[in-house]
């Protein structure tokens, strides 16, 4: 099971290698105020490699690495912030209809959501995962459907299951939702890239899923035995992420890190 940066070619083994990569790329990153103190700061690389960094006065608050999303927006609907990091929303067939399913994601604008009280009623959400375990069928869809066969419960060949929703038996009373999911799909479009900070090599995939959702896929390369291409299935378990689309405030739009300007 590959790390989550590992799934968008950036490779970090321990607490120095993440510090060196995080302050590289504040020195890299498009910065731009959110309210009070709060900045939004967004690398973006190589086949759309992406990491998150926001920061408070002279400090790091959270760091979301993230695949940018690309492919045809799903309606969402009660979106609220379950804590500072993760959102769940209500998964919809269409503007204004009936609910697929709920999921909890953890939004790359959701800095900007939170200094908007942390809800919306509504929205469109581009929908993006790291892959934490990945199966790939080469066989495309009979491949995934034979493997199914013989199992006590069986999976259909495009299941999305927001495991992150599940309390836990004997959870804490402090629990909340991770933006977890298993899901399975057929491969649309498939691309792979060699990231252009630390060489780490990963592939985007472009998923479609449960109701014809659309889920922008980074997968590590050593996670797979094969190269996938459109016609492939897949399955597995994946940490979600997505955008609203959501702009900040106004502000420069780039500005270094203020560490480096001293």
């Amino acid at each position: 099971m590959s790390n989550h940066f590992a799934a968008i070619g950036l490779g970090v083994t321990d607490q120095d290698s993440f510090r060196a990569l995080v302050s590289g790329l504040l020195e890299r990153a498009d910065a731009q105020p959110v309210g009070g103190d709060v900045r939004q700061h967004v690398w973006t690389g190589t086949g759309g490699a992406r990491v998150v960094i926001e920061t408070q006065g002279r400090s790091i608050a959270q760091v979301l690495p993230c695949l940018a999303p690309a492919g045809e927006p799903v309606s969402v609907t009660g979106v609220a912030l379950v804590d500072d990091e993760t959102a769940r929303v209500g998964l919809l067939d269409g503007p204004g209809g009936t609910m697929v399913c709920p999921l909890a994601v953890d939004l790359e604008d959701r800095a900007v959501l939170r200094s908007r009280g942390g809800t919306a009623p509504e929205g469109e959400l581009r929908l993006a995962a790291l892959a934490e375990r990945l199966t790939l069928h080469t066989g495309g869809k009979a491949a995934y459907e034979a493997s199914q066969e013989g199992r006590e419960i069986g999976f259909a060949p495009d299941f999305l299951i927001p495991y992150g929703l599940f309390r836990p038996e004997g959870a804490e009373e402090g629990w909340v939702p991770s933006a977890h999911a298993g899901f399975a799909g057929e491969v649309l479009l498939a691309e792979a890239h060699t990231g252009d900070v630390t060489g780490g090599r990963f592939h985007r995939l472009r998923v479609r899923t449960i109701a014809g959702f659309e889920v922008d896929v980074a997968v590590a390369d050593e996670e797979l035995t094969d190269s996938p291409v459109a016609g492939h299935w897949v399955d597995g378990e994946f940490f979600m992420t997505g955008s609203l689309g959501l702009a900040p405030a106004p502000g420069a739009a780039r500005k270094r890190w203020w560490s480096r300007r001293s």
